[in-house]
């Protein structure tokens, strides 16, 4: 076990992406070494529409809404139990507003993991608002999966200079060296230098000083995970098109948000969000309420 957490946080809601969510989370499990908690919150307003698209949503009184719930429950534990026999779980269903049960059980969670968008039902703006919420209110990162994700390749990060960078840098690393892969840390040049007449030497020289300040940035996470690989992009682009372009090739997309204060903590940034609508591998998001990273990444070394 890594660090003193409880266990991996799945939150399940019957979903094609809820059950890609199952799956990265029982390989996230094991990787950690961590037990697995499947969540489904239900409230007497819930709808449920099955697995398959093919049936009518499920709406109705408490009893047969409450009924819907515990299959969508008994859904993910099938799924894991044919992904993960050898595996620990436990499956939690809660009456309580879905953002608010899995806040509460990312307390001692190394990571909680969620469905995004579903290719196949919706077009590829289309995001829950799960997700949205979720991100910026938890204690761990929020693993955020989309329906038939590719998980092989490099971990990308994306890297700027804020508070969170270095709990960011040590997640991604920490991924990285749970999964035997390397690192590709990104960083955009400032905006501003970017909208003015450079010459070629004066582009150049932006570049390379945003490199060293990179190399700076990650010499703590190369000291405490020497045999991750690193390769380190910098880009003139937009952040947004610099990673979705760098993530291409990705198992896994690392961000950070920033949201705080009660507006911005219901409000994901506009790069964090675009990315989750768009990215064709799971996206880890840190939020600013994230407590209980850095005791994990001291204990891996």
């Amino acid at each position: 076990m890594i660090g003193s957490y409880e266990h991996i946080v799945v939150g399940v809601d019957g979903t094609l992406a809820s059950d890609e969510a199952c799956r990265v989370g029982c390989a996230q499990a094991d990787l950690y070494g961590l037990p697995l908690s499947l969540v489904h919150a239900w409230q007497p307003t819930s709808v449920y529409f099955d697995g398959s698209r093919d049936e009518p949503p499920v709406w109705g009184n408490e009893a047969v809404v409450r009924a819907a719930g515990r299959q969508v429950l008994e859904r993910a534990v099938a799924l894991t139990q044919a992904m993960a026999p050898d595996l620990t779980y436990e499956a939690h269903l809660v009456e309580r507003d879905t953002c608010d049960a899995l806040e509460e059980f990312s307390r001692h969670a190394a990571l909680t993991v969620v469905g995004g968008r579903e290719r196949d039902r919706h077009d590829l703006s289309w995001l829950g608002s799960t997700p949205l919420h979720l991100v910026t209110r938890t204690h761990s990162p929020v693993l955020v999966v989309p329906t038939d994700p590719r998980l092989t390749g490099d971990v990308v990060v994306g890297i700027e200079s804020s508070p969170l960078s270095e709990t960011v840098l040590g997640f991604a690393f920490e991924q990285a060296a749970l999964a035997g892969c390397g690192v590709r840390a990104v960083a955009a040049v400032d905006r501003a230098f970017g909208r003015l007449a450079l010459d070629s030497r004066q582009t150049a020289d932006l570049h390379e000083r945003k490199r060293r300040t990179l190399s700076d940035q990650l010499g703590p996470c190369r000291t405490r995970y020497p045999a991750v690989s690193v390769d380190m992009v910098v880009s003139s682009d937009h952040p947004f098109q610099a990673l979705r372009q760098a993530a291409d090739d990705a198992r896994l997309l690392v961000v950070g948000s920033h949201g705080r204060g009660f507006v911005q903590r219901h409000a994901l940034g506009s790069v964090s969000a675009a990315l989750l609508r768009v990215s064709t591998c799971p996206v880890a998001v840190i939020g600013p309420d994230v407590t209980n990273l850095s005791q994990h990444e001291h204990n891996h070394s």
